[in-house]
């Protein structure tokens, strides 16, 4: 399944999403200027690592809505990793079900949580962030996850420029933006969510 990118018709669809919360306007960042739990806190300008979005809250939005309002001077991508979540679910593997992952929302604001779980309506989701999960019940689970995710999955490169739109299904797919954002730093998209429940 690959990712849906819309550029230039997403106005028709866009009058009637209905978008959860404020959008955020998002550009690449030093270590030192980023948000405190952010990724860009961890990576600077380098490259981020693949992730689902709101990993650190309890029910993440299924589609993450990327606008871009400025492309950058240079390219930039947004990379995008689809597992084969058939194959998955057939035979899930134990780090990834495992009910040992830890989300951090900050001090006290934690919660157990799995990498791929069954929601109560029967949909099979992902939440993987390297930046605000672990698993101390497993040795080197950060790696162990992400081979496991990577292994048969779909890999994109997306470069948005001005005006372009990105949807991604934040239950299905992990994203992070790629190499050169020191080269874009005037890079910038207004993030959104879509579909919380």
């Amino acid at each position: 399944m690959a990712p849906l990118d819309v550029s230039k018709s997403l106005q028709i669809l866009k009058s009637s999403l209905q978008i959860e919360g404020l959008p955020q306007i998002v550009r690449p960042q030093s270590r030192e200027d980023a948000p405190r739990r952010s990724l860009s806190a961890i990576t600077g300008f380098d490259r981020q690592p693949l992730h689902t979005d709101q990993a650190h809250i309890a029910k993440p939005a299924q589609f993450v809505l990327l606008e871009c309002l400025e492309g950058g001077d240079n390219p930039c991508a947004t990379e995008i990793l689809i597992p084969d979540l058939e194959s998955l679910k057939v035979n899930p593997p134990p780090v990834l079900t495992h009910p040992g992952w830890i989300a951090n929302r900050g001090p006290n604001r934690r919660f157990y949580c799995q990498i791929l779980a069954k929601s109560n309506e029967g949909t099979w989701r992902l939440r993987f962030d390297p930046g605000c999960m672990k698993n101390p019940s497993i040795e080197n689970s950060i790696e162990l996850a992400a081979e496991v995710l990577e292994s048969g999955a779909t890999h994109n490169s997306v470069v948005l420029n001005t005006g372009d739109w990105l949807i991604i299904d934040n239950w299905r797919a992990l994203h992070g933006r790629g190499k050169g954002a020191n080269f874009a730093k005037n890079r910038r998209l207004r993030r959104s969510y879509w579909g919380i429940r």
